[in-house]
C-alpha cells in the first residue's frame, strides 16, 4: 500500500472540499453496477496492485469498436474518447483476490475526472488536476490498458 500512496498524492487542498463529490462519483457507478460492464484483467507491477481489473462502461466498448458511417466505413481515428466514457479499476494482489484500491476515470468537460479510493471506498484521490496523470500520460489519452480504434 506503499506505493499507492506515493504514486497518487491527494488534490492540495481540504479533502472535505472534495470528498462529497468523490463519494458522489463512486455512489454512480455502483448504482450503474460498473462489475456487470465489460471486464479486462490486466497483471503488472502498478500503484493499484499487482492485479488491474478494468471494467469500461457502454460508451468506452462503442468507440472501442469504431463508429460506423452510413456506408458502413470506419470513421476518421479517434484522438480522444468520448465524452461521458467511464473506466472502473479494481487494484487487487491476485487476479480473484479482494479489491484494495478502486479507481474511477470519467471523460468530462474535455478532460478526464480522477477519483481513487481505498478498499474501504473510502476517497483518496478526487478531480481532474491530481497526480494520476503523470503515469496515465504513457498512455492513448491517458488511458493505459485500452486503445482507441
Amino acid at each position: 500500500m506503499v506505493a499507492l500512496s506515493l504514486a497518487c498524492d491527494p488534490p492540495s487542498g481540504p479533502a472535505d472540499a472534495w470528498d462529497p463529490a468523490a463519494r458522489a462519483l463512486l455512489a454512480q457507478v455502483e448504482q450503474q453496477d460498473y462489475r456487470s460492464w465489460t471486464e479486462l484483467a490486466v497483471e503488472g507491477d502498478s500503484p493499484h496492485g499487482a492485479w488491474s481489473i478494468i471494467f469500461t462502461d457502454a460508451t468506452v466498448d462503442a468507440a472501442q469498436m469504431g463508429e460506423m458511417g452510413e456506408m458502413g466505413e470506419m470513421a476518421e481515428m479517434a484522438e480522444s474518447w468520448p465524452q461521458g466514457s467511464t473506466l472502473v479499476c479494481e487494484g487487487r494482489d491476485q487476479a480473484e483476490s479482494d479489491t484494495i484500491s478502486l479507481q474511477i476515470m470519467q471523460r468530462d468537460r474535455g478532460g478526464w475526472l480522477w477519483a481513487q479510493y481505498d478498499a474501504a471506498g473510502e476517497p483518496l484521490v478526487y478531480g481532474t488536476d491530481s497526480a494520476c496523470g503523470h503515469c496515465h500520460a504513457a498512455g492513448v489519452d491517458f488511458v493505459r490498458s485500452l486503445t482507441l480504434p
